[in-house]
């Protein structure tokens, strides 16, 4: 008689593809939001506001050990600067990242 079983049906090297499909979604709702149409803008979506987003709603995991705390008003706080955080990215930085590209694209092509 085994003791254990010798197959579990257990997949030991399963890939997770979660992040990257987080991280795609993010690319993909920045890009939405900015309605990215030029190169300039499609180069900040993916250097910028895509990484942006993904610190907003999905992030590294030491916001995640802040945001589930059991102290309401550090979660409150987490969230607030989350969002504090992206859109402070969204209306200061974004613009002027896509006029620092289309400006240098310009001088290129001119």
């Amino acid at each position: 008689m085994e003791i254990e079983p010798k197959n579990l049906d257990i997949p030991l090297y399963k890939i997770n593809w979660s992040p990257l499909w987080i991280a795609l979604g993010c690319i993909g709702a920045a890009a939405v939001t900015i309605r990215a149409s030029r190169l300039s803008q499609w180069l900040t979506v993916l250097i910028v506001l895509g990484p942006a987003f993904w610190v907003a709603f999905g992030g590294p995991s030491f916001i995640h050990r802040w945001q589930n705390n059991s102290v309401p008003l550090l979660r409150g706080s987490v969230f607030a600067l989350r969002i504090g955080f992206l859109l402070m990215v969204f209306w200061y930085v974004v613009p002027y990242i896509v006029a620092l590209l289309d400006g240098m694209f310009h001088a290129e092509g001119g």
